[in-house]
């Protein structure tokens, strides 16, 4: 479980953090606006017995059920980011907060989350994740990190094993359609060719892999948009599946999720989670 505070980071008295399953945060959400079973079923055109079902994690919640509940029961738009993610569903972009430091932003994200996360820059520079990331990828400290580039080290390589190519290939797509925005920027063309001159033939073979795969390597219909890569944790191997979504604060930034794929995987990585600081903010070089 997060701590609910973070002594060592500056900006502590504005997070507030939400380590509950979806079946607590229901029920506390609940008690908070004192709606009994039988008021709040009525909300969500459920039964009473539904109600505790869900609240007691035992009945599955759609996205259906988090739609009526943020209605029902007039959850500010923070609360209902933090309800999809404790529900397994990847939300949409919390609220813009201008005054808001990419820090403090980074914080009130990543260490909410209780799976491995991070957020990169509309240029793929890894710039902030949480201690999920830091122990099943251990980016190199004190380095300004590119997706790309780290993804090709043996480091990454290694962990991944028969998932790196096709992983990697995914990557560059996402990669591709996310600059497309910005493909005749300086930086994006130097990127480019700093990408290309590390890690040469191959690089230029999956780039071109990635391009002539197109829209089917963005998530064709039967698996629903996402991929699966695995990794060995403390708690031995999880196959997660990888999610991304888009922030805006002011910057916008994309957040990748890595949610545990099938029971087993839950199980190994609750255990993960019990035996990891998951809540640590860590950045990188110049963040």
């Amino acid at each position: 479980m997060c701590d609910s505070a973070h002594p060592q980071d500056p900006d502590e008295d504005h997070m507030k953090l939400y380590p509950e399953s979806a079946g607590a945060m229901l029920r506390r959400l609940r008690k908070q606006h004192n709606f009994t079973l039988k008021v709040a079923a009525e909300g969500l055109n459920l039964s009473a017995a539904a109600v505790s079902r869900m609240e007691n994690n035992k009945r599955e919640v759609s996205r259906a059920d988090l739609i009526a509940v943020v209605k029902s029961y007039g959850l500010s738009r923070w609360e209902a980011y933090y309800l999809y993610i404790s529900a397994g569903f990847l939300p949409e972009s919390p609220p813009a907060e201008p005054e808001t430091s990419f820090r403090a932003f980074a914080f009130q994200v990543l260490t909410n989350l209780p799976y491995p996360a991070f957020m990169q820059d509309a240029l793929g520079f890894v710039l902030a994740w949480n201690g999920g990331i830091q122990t099943i990828w251990n980016p190199p400290a004190g380095e300004r990190i590119h997706m790309l580039h780290d993804l090709f080290s043996e480091r990454v390589r290694a962990a991944m094993g028969d998932a790196w190519r096709p992983y990697v290939t995914r990557a560059m797509w996402l990669f591709y359609v996310r600059t497309f925005p910005v493909a005749r920027d300086p930086a994006y063309l130097e990127l480019i060719s700093e990408l290309e001159t590390r890690h040469g033939a191959e690089f230029r073979t999956m780039w071109n892999a990635a391009q002539d795969a197109g829209y089917w390597l963005s998530g064709p219909p039967e698996d629903g948009g996402g991929v699966t890569v695995s990794y060995l944790t403390p708690a031995g191997p999880i196959t997660y599946v990888v999610m991304q979504s888009m922030l805006r604060s002011p910057t916008t930034y994309d957040l990748y999720l890595y949610v545990p794929f099938g029971r087993e995987n839950i199980e190994r990585h609750n255990r993960f989670h019990q035996m990891v600081d998951m809540c640590t903010l860590y950045t990188a070089a110049g963040s």
